[in-house]
Order: C-alpha cells, then sequence, then structure tokens
C-alpha cells in the first residue's frame, strides 16, 4: 500500500506470522490487514489495496508466491499478475464462512468452512464433507503434518484424512477426550 507509515502500527493484534520460500515475513493482524517484511521494505494489503476488510486471520503463500488470507470468514487470493481474488463458493456452492487454510506437501491448498475440507488446485475445487466420510460438514481447524495426513476439528469432532480415508474420532462416542490442560495433547 502507497499509504504505508513507520509511525504505522501493525493492528489491535497480530493473528498469524508466516515466512515465504524467498524469506519475507509475512504478518496477518485483526485491524490493519496483511503486512509484508523483507529485508529492504515493508509493504500492506489493505482496504486502500482493494483488501476487503482488516482483518488478516490466517496467511500463507503458495508455490507461485501467492498471498491466501483468511479475512473475516472470507478466502482471498492475492496473486502478482492477476490481483485479488475473492472466493464466494466452491463448485458453485455459497460459502458462508472459511475458518482455515494450509499448504500440503505438494502445493495443493486446503481450507476448512461450513461446507467441509476445500482441496483447491489451480482453478479446481474439491469438497471434502460428511458424504466424504466425515462426521460433520463444519469444520474450523485444519492442520496437515510431514508424512501428508489432514486432520480436521469441527464442533464435537477430531478428523484425519489421507488423502482416501477419513478417520473420525467424536467425542460423545469415542472414549477420546480433549479438553483442559490436556487440549490439542491427543497423538494418534
Amino acid at each position: 500500500s502507497p499509504y504505508f507509515s513507520k509511525n504505522s502500527s501493525l493492528g489491535w493484534y497480530v493473528t498469524s506470522i508466516e515466512m515465504t520460500k524467498d524469506g519475507n515475513i509475512l504478518v496477518g493482524t485483526n485491524g490493519n490487514g496483511v503486512w509484508k517484511y523483507n529485508s529492504n521494505s515493508v509493504k500492506t494489503l489493505s482496504t486502500v489495496d482493494g483488501y476487503p476488510g482488516s482483518w488478516g486471520w490466517t496467511v500463507i503463500t503458495d508455490n507461485e508466491n501467492n498471498v491466501w488470507s483468511i479475512n473475516g470468514g472470507e478466502l482471498i487470493k492475492n496473486s502478482a499478475d492477476q490481483g485479488l481474488k475473492k472466493y464466494t463458493s466452491f463448485n458453485k456452492v455459497p460459502i458462508k464462512w472459511v475458518s482455515n487454510i494450509d499448504i500440503d506437501n505438494f502445493g495443493n491448498i486446503w481450507v476448512t468452512c461450513n461446507l467441509g475440507l476445500v482441496n483447491i488446485v489451480g482453478d479446481k475445487e474439491v469438497i471434502y464433507g460428511k458424504d466424504s466420510g466425515f462426521a460433520h460438514y463444519d469444520m474450523t481447524n485444519l492442520s496437515i503434518n510431514s508424512s501428508g495426513k489432514i486432520w480436521v476439528k469441527g464442533d464435537g469432532h477430531l478428523s484425519s484424512f489421507d488423502g482416501g480415508i477419513v478417520k473420525n474420532y467424536v467425542s460423545d462416542v469415542d472414549t477420546i477426550r480433549i479438553f483442559g490442560d490436556n487440549s490439542g495433547l491427543l497423538s494418534l
């Protein structure tokens, strides 16, 4: 953004930090969009640049150095040659909200949303939901481990996906409980 000032603050608080493959640091904020730092300059992606709103919850870069972010529940892709693209639907199905985003070892983009788990490869979008074996459609968190297994969390469930097989761990039927100080320490 041309309106960057060294006296500007990062916003209310930092929501994510990501290092790009070329060494830049992307900072998502609640209040001032997305900031990109390199060794020589700072650039912002905000409403001045057409970025819809000032929230940059989760920020990642793909193998083509496109910046992907979640802004107030919306998925935004910013590419140097095509500008901003706002995803309002996947496979022509409207999105109510997008909650998390990650990239796998092959450079594929994965998002969780009210429709389920969505894989974006180029212009192709594949939706995995209850009909694919997940416990629910609504998914709120996402993590991809080093072997490529995708873990998603929703209200009352934790699921893993290896590209073909879905395993669900549902709190009301499984003996596995994740709560209190042990939250997040489960190893499956």
